[in-house]
Parts: C-alpha cells; sequence; structure tokens
C-alpha cells in the first residue's frame, strides 16, 4: 500500500516537473521572428541600401519589431523561421494566430493612406529536418477572390546594368511590359547588385505569385494616395501601443490590440483555391503582392518590421464577419456604369451563398443597377455594400460624380527658347467651371522635331527642339472630344540659363536654394594660379562655374569668389573658396578639389542633378532648371555623407501643397576623381520649420515620414524659407490669382521686355495701382504707386530672376521676369 502510494506520489511529482519544464520553456520562447531564411528583394527604390534593402538589415528583423525591411516590386520576397511551432489554437482571440507588422501610413483619423500590401504564405515543416522545403500555402486575403486579381502571375525584371540608378525594365506572362521607373531621391542600383545578393542572376530575374490590383490615387500628383485592403495582407493596417501578442481584429476598421496585420492559419489555401487546415506552421513567406507605380513615392513596395506569435486569450472577442467591396474610383464622371463587387466572409472564409445589397444615399446622383453603380449627376454620394441577412455587418465608400466640360493649357507662355524646358499642365473644368482632379490626359505636338513632351520628376514639361513653330495639344484619354491646344513658338537658344543653386560649407548654409540666371562670361577674373584660359570664346556655352560665379556677383562677392587652376589642378577648374559673411566680416572657407595626392585634403564639391564633380567645372554645362549644389567635403580620402532637400515647386498658390523630401547620400572619390554614390537613404523623423518657427505652429511641428518626404501649405502669401534637417529651400507663395495677367485684364496692363537690361515698363495698371519688384527671397529692390504708363530704372540691378506684384485694389498680381 506504502509501495503504490509512493508511486502516485512520484507520478504526481513528474506531472509537476513536467509541467514546471513546459512552462519554463514556453517562457523562453519569443514570439518574434528567430531567423532570416531568405532575402529576395525585387527591383526597387530600396533595394541595395543599407537602411532598408541589404540581407544585413534583413537581419534587424530578429526578435522584435526596432528593424525593417524592403521587398521590392511586385514578386521581392522574405522567409522567416521562429524558435518553435506557431499553433493554429482554438483559443486565440478571433481566431488570428500571428501579427504582421508594416509601416503604412494614415491620417491623424487613423485613416490608412499609404499601404503597400504584402501576400503572405506559411509552411510546416512536414518532413522535421528545420528547413524551407515543404509546400507553401497562401493565405488568401480580401482581395483574392476579386476579379481584377490575376492567378499564377509571373513577372521578369532585366537588369539595366548601369553604375547608379536606371529604370529596370520588366516584363509579364500577361503581354505587358514597364519598368520600376528610378526617382531623384534615390541613387543606387535598383536591381538586386551581386555584392550584396551573390546568388541573384545579373542578367534577369523572375518573380512568381498572386497580383492583386491595389488602389493608388494619382487623382492629385502631390497627395498620391494607396489604399488599405480588407484584410489578409501585410503592411497595410496601423500598429498600435501595446503587448505585440494581443492582436487587431482584422474585421473591423477600429485598430484594437497591438494593431498590425493579424493572419489566421486557417485562411490557408491550396495550388487549386481550396481551403486545407493546417494545425500549425513553422515558416513565414511575405511578398509584395501589387505591382504598380506611385509617381514621385516610387513603386509600390512592401516593408516589414516584424512579425509576433498571437498568445492564446479566450476573453477577448469580437466581430467575426466582414463584407468587402472592390475599390471604386474616387472621382467618376456623371453618365457611367461602373461594375460593384463585394463578398461576404466570415472569420476570413468566404461565404459564397451569402447575399449582399448595394444601396446609394442620393437616388438623383445615382442608381444601382444589378451589379452596376449608374451614375446620374454631379454631386457626393456614399455607396453601401450591406449583408442582407444581417445589415449591421456592411461597408461604405463615398465618391464625387463630376461632369466634365473644358480643358485649358496652362503654360508659362507662349514661346520657349531652344534647349529649355518648360513645365505644362492642363485644368479640367465641370459644368460649373470648377476644377476636377483625376482625369487622365495625353498630351502631344503637332511637330516633334520642333517640340516634344518628357518629364521633370511628376511635372509634365515642353522642351523646344529646333526653332519653327508647333501646336501643343492635350485631350482627355477617355473622352476624345474633349481638348485644348495653343500654339508654341520655339525661338533660337537663348544665352541665360535659369537654374536652381544651393551653396553650403561645414557649418550649414551659406545661401539657400534659389533660381540664379546666368549666362557665358570671362570666367579668368575669378581664377587664381591660371593655366589656361578661360575667357568667353575659350569656355563654350554656359558652365557650371559660370552659374557658381554668377551667384556671388549678384550677392556682391565677385571679388571673394575664388576658382583655381595649379599644378595640383593640372588645368582641372575647381573651387577653391567660397565666401560667407557679410560686407563688414567676411570669413572664408577653404578647400582643394583639384589632386588626390593628399587623401586627407577638404574639397569642394558640385552636384548637379544626379551626378557629383570636384573639377573640371567650366567644362559641365547646365540647362534651364538644372539643380546645382555646392558642398565642401572635410576628409576626401574617407566615405561622406550629405542632405538634399528637394521642392516639388518654387513657386504656389495660396494653400496649394508643397512637397518636400529630404534625403541623405553616402559617397566617396574614385581613384580617377569622379565620385560614386555608395547608397541613399531617407531622412526621417526630421522636424520642419518656415522662417525660423516650427510648422505648423510654435506648439508642433510636422516632420518627414519613414521615406523622408513631408507636405506643407501655406495661408498667406510671401516667401518662405523652409528648414528641414538643417537644410533650407526657398518657396514663393503668391496669391490665388495665377501668376502673370489673367485674361480679364491682359488687354489692360503691359509689362515688358521680359527679360529686360536697363528698364523695365509698366502700362495701363490705372492710377495709383501699387507695384513691388523684389528678388524670389523676398528683398524688395523697388517699390511705389504708378500712372498708366511707368518706367522703371533698372539698370543697376543684378541679373537674375525677379517677382513683380501689382496691385490695383480689385486684385494681386505677380509676375515673373528676369534681369540679363
Amino acid at each position: 500500500m506504502h509501495r503504490v502510494k509512493r508511486r502516485m506520489q512520484n507520478g504526481a511529482l513528474w506531472l509537476i516537473a513536467l509541467l514546471f519544464a513546459m512552462a519554463a520553456n514556453a517562457r523562453a520562447q519569443s514570439p518574434y521572428i528567430s531567423r532570416v531564411v531568405e532575402y529576395f528583394p525585387a527591383p526597387g527604390q530600396f533595394t541595395n541600401t543599407a537602411a532598408w534593402g541589404t540581407p544585413a538589415k534583413a537581419q534587424s528583423l530578429i526578435g522584435g519589431l526596432a528593424g525593417g525591411i524592403s521587398l521590392g516590386g511586385f514578386g521581392g520576397y522574405i522567409v522567416v523561421g521562429f524558435d518553435h511551432r506557431i499553433d493554429n489554437h482554438p483559443d486565440n482571440p478571433y481566431g488570428v494566430d500571428f501579427t504582421v507588422f508594416g509601416n503604412p501610413l494614415a491620417t491623424a483619423q487613423n485613416f490608412v493612406i499609404w499601404s503597400e500590401p504584402g501576400a503572405v504564405s506559411v509552411m510546416k515543416d512536414e518532413n522535421g529536418n528545420g528547413l524551407a522545403d515543404d509546400t507553401w500555402y497562401e493565405l488568401a486575403g480580401s482581395d483574392y477572390y476579386f476579379s481584377s486579381t490575376v492567378r499564377n502571375y509571373q513577372i521578369t525584371y532585366t537588369n539595366p546594368k548601369q553604375v547608379n540608378a536606371a529604370d529596370v525594365p520588366w516584363a509579364d506572362n500577361q503581354g505587358r511590359v514597364g519598368y520600376i521607373l528610378k526617382n531623384d531621391y534615390h541613387f543606387q542600383p535598383y536591381y538586386p547588385q551581386a555584392a550584396p545578393f551573390p546568388g541573384v542572376d545579373q542578367r534577369q530575374i523572375t518573380f512568381a505569385g498572386n497580383k492583386i490590383k491595389g488602389y493608388v490615387d494619382r487623382s492629385d500628383p502631390s497627395y498620391i494616395q494607396a489604399y488599405k485592403r480588407g484584410f489578409g495582407y501585410a503592411d497595410n493596417a496601423l500598429a498600435a501601443p501595446g503587448s505585440h501578442v494581443v492582436p487587431d481584429n482584422p474585421y473591423t476598421p477600429a485598430i484594437e490590440g497591438a494593431g498590425g496585420d493579424a493572419f489566421d492559419i486557417d485562411w490557408a489555401i491550396d495550388a487549386n483555391g481550396d481551403h486545407i487546415h493546417l494545425d500549425g506552421i513553422d515558416f513565414i513567406r511575405i511578398y509584395t503582392a501589387q505591382n504598380d507605380d506611385a509617381g514621385w513615392l516610387g513603386e509600390v513596395s512592401t516593408e516589414i518590421r516584424g512579425i509576433a506569435d498571437v498568445a492564446p486569450d479566450i476573453r477577448i472577442q469580437g466581430e467575426l464577419d466582414q463584407v468587402v467591396m472592390a475599390d471604386i474610383p474616387r472621382k467618376v464622371r456623371e453618365n457611367m456604369q461602373i461594375p460593384l463587387e463585394a463578398y461576404a466572409f466570415h472569420k476570413g472564409i468566404l461565404q459564397a451563398d451569402a447575399a449582399i445589397i448595394f444601396s446609394v444615399d442620393k437616388d438623383a446622383v445615382a442608381g444601382i443597377d444589378p451589379g452596376m453603380l449608374v451614375t446620374k449627376g454631379s454631386g457626393r454620394v456614399t455607396i453601401t455594400a450591406a449583408l442582407k441577412a444581417n445589415p449591421a455587418v456592411k461597408t461604405q465608400t463615398t465618391i464625387d460624380i463630376v461632369s466634365p466640360k473644358a480643358i485649358k493649357i496652362v503654360t508659362t507662355g507662349q514661346a520657349i527658347r531652344r534647349h529649355a524646358r518648360a513645365a505644362i499642365s492642363a485644368t479640367v473644368l465641370d459644368q460649373n467651371g470648377t476644377e476636377i482632379a483625376g482625369v487622365a490626359l495625353a498630351w502631344r505636338t503637332s511637330d516633334a522635331s520642333v517640340l516634344d513632351i518628357g518629364t521633370q520628376g511628376e511635372q509634365i514639361v515642353m522642351r523646344g527642339k529646333s526653332e519653327g513653330i508647333a501646336w501643343l495639344i492635350v485631350s482627355a484619354n477617355d473622352i476624345p472630344n474633349l481638348k485644348d491646344s495653343v500654339l508654341i513658338q520655339v525661338l533660337p537658344e537663348a544665352e541665360t540659363r535659369l537654374v536652381y543653386l544651393t551653396i553650403k560649407d561645414k557649418d550649414g548654409l551659406v545661401i539657400s536654394r534659389r533660381q540664379v540666371a546666368v549666362n557665358n562670361f570671362d570666367l579668368n577674373a575669378y581664377v587664381d594660379h591660371r593655366s589656361e584660359d578661360y575667357g568667353i570664346d575659350k569656355v563654350n556655352g554656359v558652365t557650371v562655374a559660370h552659374a557658381i560665379a554668377q551667384l556671388f556677383t549678384n550677392e556682391d562677392f565677385a571679388s571673394d569668389l575664388r576658382f583655381r587652376d595649379d599644378d595640383k589642378g593640372g588645368g582641372r577648374l575647381y573651387l577653391w573658396r567660397v565666401p560667407k559673411g557679410d560686407a563688414s566680416g567676411i570669413s572664408y572657407v577653404y578647400g582643394y578639389g583639384g589632386t588626390m595626392e593628399y587623401t586627407f585634403d577638404k574639397a569642394w564639391f558640385v552636384r548637379v542633378n544626379e551626378r557629383t564633380y570636384v573639377n573640371g567645372l567650366h567644362n559641365v554645362p547646365v540647362s534651364e532648371g538644372d539643380e546645382i549644389i555646392v558642398y565642401p567635403v572635410e576628409r576626401i580620402g574617407v566615405p561622406w555623407l550629405f542632405i538634399k532637400i528637394h521642392s516639388d515647386k518654387d513657386t504656389v498658390d495660396v494653400e496649394a501643397p508643397v512637397a518636400l523630401t529630404v534625403i541623405r547620400f553616402e559617397q566617396s572619390i574614385n581613384p580617377d576623381r569622379t565620385v560614386n554614390t555608395l547608397s541613399s537613404d531617407a531622412v526621417a523623423d526630421a522636424r520642419v520649420s518656415v522662417n525660423g518657427r516650427a510648422y505648423p505652429n510654435d506648439s508642433a511641428s510636422a516632420k518627414t515620414d519613414e521615406l523622408g518626404k513631408v507636405i506643407v501649405t501655406f495661408s498667406s502669401r510671401g516667401t518662405k524659407n523652409i528648414t528641414v534637417a538643417g537644410e533650407a529651400c526657398v518657396v514663393v507663395v503668391r496669391s490665388d490669382i495665377p501668376v502673370g495677367i489673367g485674361d480679364e485684364s491682359e488687354q489692360d496692363l503691359a509689362i515688358y521686355p521680359n527679360p529686360f537690361q536697363s528698364y523695365l515698363r509698366l502700362e495701363g495698371a490705372g492710377t495709383n495701382a501699387g507695384y513691388t519688384l523684389m528678388t524670389l527671397s523676398g528683398a524688395v529692390q523697388q517699390s511705389g504707386r504708378m500712372s498708366n504708363e511707368t518706367t522703371l530704372s533698372t539698370a543697376a540691378l543684378p541679373a537674375g530672376m525677379y517677382l513683380l506684384r501689382i496691385e490695383t485694389g480689385a486684385a494681386i498680381h505677380y509676375v515673373k521676369l528676369v534681369k540679363q
């Protein structure tokens, strides 16, 4: 009897010990990723960058949510594992088993405006060898069932094999071709390079998966948005404070628990699309599920910060039914029929037999025919898709119905110089004369040998190719009879170029970004130790050296700016010293840019658009609109960093958005004296100030997002000196009256000549109208009251760009002028 009791006691002790061991093991397990099995990004703007796109950075996902990785364009993927099996546990909240955390962006009201959806697949280690070599099962998200989804999609990218960023061509198995487009913010090659990715074929790579359509809203080019998917995709839902093992309910719009994108292993489907049951998984694979370009924001590319295993907790309950509706454009035209598509889900499983009822809130604006939204008249309408058996389960979307009636081309004038570029745009108006955004336009010219159309960043530009005349024509893509045209004259090539120039030193800005009118002139007076002649007849065209000298001439520092050309430079003109300060106390910053003999010397570098130069500045031509940055490097023998701020506009109307992007570059110099850009990364979380004060107000400052981007608007006119991360640019905010003289007054007011030299004539503004002539930085040159005929003496003004403000009492006009 005692022996039996002792055995029972021993058995109980063994069971208790086992339970303690199991508990200790459970405590030892991490809910986070424990290893990165494979990282294979598709081409993209972050691929090959240390911040978001290398195998080393992929390791940052291990052990928490402090890291981050980009998967590039469609198909780019990552495979991760854990230190334990993730169970398909029946007691998990809402039935979900793990959460993927990305970096979507949202408004202050938590409305997601930037989602880059990634599809998720799972694998169970069936053969027990610890390798991800069994069967992958995709977790079917809401968009998997939409008619716009392409199953078994394949895409092949071709390496452009360029040293710096270049468009990466692609072709898919649907007969479509396109590019992963380079942008103005990332300059490394976008195709995975052999150094960080030694196993990648450097000719072509192919990815496969199920491609969803997603929804990128480009109706406002300065505020492009990519909307959230229903459920079942990574990088799609916001994170929230709280325990990472407490998930969000994927079937409701509210953020619950830790937020992020929660996934249920029961969503797993096989190659035929049939659901299967897995009791647990060991590996997770995430790939970019959308093939789309978002303009200045670059390609849609899924970003991942980490994954957390969900902890069982039967106390957490919530809604398990959901209706998901396919996206409808936010702006549509009247008299159209738009297909409607929606599906019902229970715990993320399609309820194919569930009936869904569509309705609208304004019958006069739109109606519902079976499966169709019929637009009737202009206005705003809300469409609702509700579960017939339970109308409380529903989803809604609100759209604007408009009626385009006219297109009006907007240009800075009807003449352009040969080789010059000028921004063009067109305003689409509805029946009330109100501007409509989001109408796709097509541009062409009547003679492409005289005038052609291209892009510069996000702007459409026309370029003069040869002297002559040609029609500039715009039309709506799907409304052929809606068009406008203007006759453009291409004049002989201008002697003056308008470029943007920024000068900085090791302590900060010397001169903030501004526009400079520059032409060819004798450089000899600016060059020390000359071994060559830099006269007008010896230096061809307008060069970077002219632009730098012209700026300091305009700033009254002509005698203090010095280039150098001696035995160190070997006849290669380089920048030696740059004036800084004012007339009462000028200081200099020295640098040597002509030699590699002293690898620890300082040097002045000049970046022109996407290329950087250390010498030969008189051989670098400039074109209209070029971006030039002059900056010093303390030690040219080691890699260095510099930061660039880019503004998509230099002049805007009141309340018009200005998109800023701040990028940090790492560079080094090659033995042949060329400069190599090693990496480029966004400057995130940098505060914005305007005219020395925090923007938008003293109590709160806007900051750049994870892509280094921020959008600012201004409610008052004037010159705005914008500073971000120690870098600055200038934006002139004009009135809501367009720059130039509107049609209603062009017969009354004349301003000529433009460009001007010794005088400026103002006619027809009316008695006692006020005028102010100022630089783009806001420095007033002349002001006063005018009569019907007023002549301003301008001979003493330095060459450059000016802004003329005329106040007639009824309106305020701003006109850009150039002094040659």
